[in-house]
C-alpha cells in the first residue's frame, strides 16, 4: 500500500501551481484533515477572486440545497465575471454518473467556464466525475491527519520528531510565538490531533504570554485521566508519560474544583484504567470468538460517539485478549500495593506505562 502524501507538501504544491497564475479546470480536496482542506480551499478561492471569477458555494448534504441554483451556476455563463468558481462541499450523493449534477459538472469542464471544486472528508478516486475532472487537467489533493508519533522504522523514536509536533513548532514560528518542541508536545497532549484547536491555542499564547498560558494548558492536560488510561492501555508511551506527569503535578478539575491529592488522583486513574481494560478485554474476547468490531464494541459497552469508538478500536488493534488479561492482573497487583504499607506514586504508573508500551511495540514488530 502506497504511503499517503504529506498534507503539508500537498498544500505547498498547490500554492506553487496557483502562484504561476493558472487555475486548474477543477480540484478535488479530500481527506480527514479539515484544517488543510480549508487552507487549500481558501487559496483556490483567493486565486479565483484575483482572476475575477464569481464564487458560487454549495453544500451537497445541506437539506436546503438549491439544486436548480447549483445547476445554473454550472451550466450558465458568468455575466459580469471572467468565469465561475463553483465549490461543492460533500458532493458524493450528487455525483451519480448519469445524474443532472454530474452531467452539469462535465459540461462545465468541457466549456472551460472556470474552476469547480469538490471538497469532502472522503471522496472515491474511482468515481466517474472525479476521473473525468482529473482527465480534464484538474488536480486531486488528499489531506490525511498528521502523524502523532515518530516514523515506525525509527529504532529509538523521539516523540519530539513527530509530524504533529513539528507542525506546531513551525506554525508557532509563523505566528511569532517562541515555542520549543517540548512545549509543542505539551500542547499536543492537551488538544490532541486537532489542528484548528492547536492553532487557536497558539493564538492564545501569542496574546497572553507563553509561560502563563502553557501553565494553564499543563493543568488542562491533567483534566482527562481517561485519556491517560487509554494512552497507557494502547501502549502509546509518548503520550502516556507526559499525561501521567501533568496529572500528578497539576491535578484535575472535579466538581468545579481542582483535585490535587495524590491519593485521590491515583484512585481516579486506577478506576479509569480498570474500566478501559475491562472494555478492551470484553471486546477482544468477542473478536476472538468471531464477532466483528461493531458487535465487540456493543458487547464491551463502549459509548457510540466517534472518539470513544476510535480509542477502543486502536487498543484492540494492538492487544490480544491474553495480553489484556495479563495487564489487568498487573494493574490489580499495583492497586493492591496502595492498600498496604507500600507507597505507589506517579513513577510506578510511568514504569507500568513503559512496560505496556514495550510489549505493544514488540508485538507490532512480530506482526510485521
Amino acid at each position: 500500500m502506497a504511503r499517503e502524501p504529506d498534507p503539508r507538501v500537498e498544500l505547498a504544491e498547490l500554492e506553487k501551481s496557483l502562484a504561476r497564475g493558472a487555475l486548474a479546470p477543477g480540484y478535488v480536496l479530500r481527506g480527514p484533515e479539515r484544517y488543510f482542506r480549508a487552507q487549500a480551499l481558501e487559496r483556490i478561492e483567493r486565486a479565483a477572486r484575483e482572476a475575477r471569477f464569481e464564487l458560487c458555494p454549495h453544500q451537497g448534504r445541506d437539506k436546503e440545497l438549491d439544486v436548480p441554483a447549483l445547476l445554473d451556476d454550472l451550466c450558465g455563463g458568468a455575466l459580469f465575471a471572467a468565469g465561475r468558481c463553483v465549490v461543492i462541499g460533500s458532493p458524493e450523493p450528487l455525483l451519480k454518473k448519469d445524474g443532472p449534477v454530474a452531467r452539469a459538472i462535465l459540461s462545465f469542464l468541457e466549456g472551460r467556464r472556470g474552476t469547480v471544486v469538490l471538497e469532502a472528508d472522503s471522496l472515491r478516486s474511482d468515481l466517474f466525475v472525479v476521473k473525468q475532472l482529473v482527465a480534464a487537467g484538474g488536480a486531486m489533493l488528499s489531506f490525511r491527519k498528521l502523524y502523532e508519533t515518530p516514523p515506525p522504522y525509527d529504532r529509538d523514536p523521539d516523540p519530539l520528531r513527530a509530524e504533529l509536533v513539528s507542525w506546531v513548532v513551525a506554525r508557532a514560528r509563523e505566528l511569532g510565538v517562541k515555542l520549543s518542541a517540548e512545549q509543542a508536545l505539551l500542547l499536543v497532549a492537551a488538544k490532541g490531533n486537532e489542528l484548528h484547536a492547536l492553532e487557536g491555542e497558539l493564538e492564545v499564547l501569542r496574546a497572553g504570554g507563553v509561560s502563563e498560558s502553557l501553565a494553564r494548558v499543563e493543568r488542562d492536560v491533567a483534566a482527562a485521566p481517561f485519556r491517560v488510561a487509554e494512552d497507557m492501555v494502547r501502549g502509546d508511551v509518548a503520550r502516556a508519560l507526559p499525561g501521567i506527569e501533568t496529572l500528578f503535578r497539576g491535578g484535575m478539575q472535579k466538581d468545579g474544583k481542582r483535585e490535587t491529592s495524590a491519593a485521590a488522583l491515583l484512585a481516579i486513574l486506577f478506576s479509569a484504567l480498570r474500566k478501559t481494560l475491562r472494555q478492551a478485554l470484553a471486546g477482544a474476547l468477542e473478536l476472538e470468538a468471531g464477532a466483528d468490531l461493531e458487535r465487540a464494541s456493543a458487547a464491551a459497552g463502549v459509548p457510540g460517539y466517534p472518539a470513544a469508538q476510535q480509542a477502543f478500536r486502536a487498543i484492540l488493534a494492538g492487544r490480544t485478549a491474553g495480553a489484556l488479561a495479563r495487564m489487568t492482573g498487573e494493574l490489580a497487583l499495583l492497586e493492591r500495593r496502595t492498600r498496604s504499607t507500600s507507597e505507589v506514586d506517579a513513577n510506578d504508573l510511568a514504569l507500568l506505562a513503559a512496560r505496556w508500551g514495550r510489549r505493544a511495540r514488540v508485538a507490532g514488530e512480530i506482526a510485521r
